[in-house]
């Protein structure tokens, strides 16, 4: 398995990353991505009780797809495919309960299903966020228009809102760039983020006063 990942990842390289010439860690992020979509149909068959091979046809048909996905101008990838790994680092981090965004979605609601699936989208947005965070202006505009929404959201309140109703009213509204699709799961993904305790004060979002 080694062996056959060493290689993909030489050819990946070599050969099919020849386009991206801005981003640098796009090329890394390609290779996950087509591992993590050979992991998923791996899985799928042993699930189904059937045997797997890897074909050069079938390698080339997923490198073709994360080629279109992840570019220096695109970022666009079959969540459905990633979601099930990403939720289960995000149960991880359910049990350990050591992170700020954690606290603030339990100002939301205590509900475990809802604090693991709003994770597993800022998991996913930080996938994202990790390919063009390099750039610098294109994640600090989009950073930037998530906490303005924020903002204007409890502006619209004529008193305190509950966590539960910020949340709800500041997620609604779209954050429009060119290079992230306009999708809720990385919408709500940013904003989850952006409770982060590592983010800058003057940008950190929170749903309610007290988390501790």
């Amino acid at each position: 398995m080694d062996t056959m990942i060493e290689n993909i990842k030489q050819k990946v390289f070599d050969t099919y990353c020849t386009d991206i010439k801005i981003f640098e860690r796009a090329k890394q992020c390609r290779l996950e991505r087509i591992l993590e979509y050979l992991l998923f149909e791996i899985e799928e068959s042993i699930k189904n009780k059937k045997k797997y091979t890897l074909t050069f046809p079938k390698l080339m048909e997923l490198v073709r797809r994360v080629q279109t996905e992840i570019s220096d101008n695109k970022y666009s990838v079959n969540t459905s495919a990633i979601k099930k790994r990403k939720r289960s680092e995000a149960e991880l981090l359910v049990q350990e309960d050591s992170i700020r965004e954690i606290r603030q979605l339990k100002l939301v609601s205590d509900d475990l299903g809802f604090i693991t699936s709003e994770l597993v989208n800022e998991l996913l947005y930080k996938d994202f966020r990790e390919v063009y965070a390099d750039g610098g202006i294109e994640i600090a505009n989009i950073e930037d228009i998530a906490y303005s929404n924020y903002q204007e959201t409890v502006f619209e309140f004529d008193s305190t809102p509950s966590a539960k109703n910020l949340f709800i009213n500041t997620v609604k509204k779209e954050i429009h760039s060119s290079i992230m699709e306009n999708s809720p799961i990385y919408r709500k993904g940013c904003y989850v983020y952006l409770t982060g305790e590592e983010i800058d004060e003057e940008k950190q979002i929170t749903w309610g006063g007290v988390d501790e």
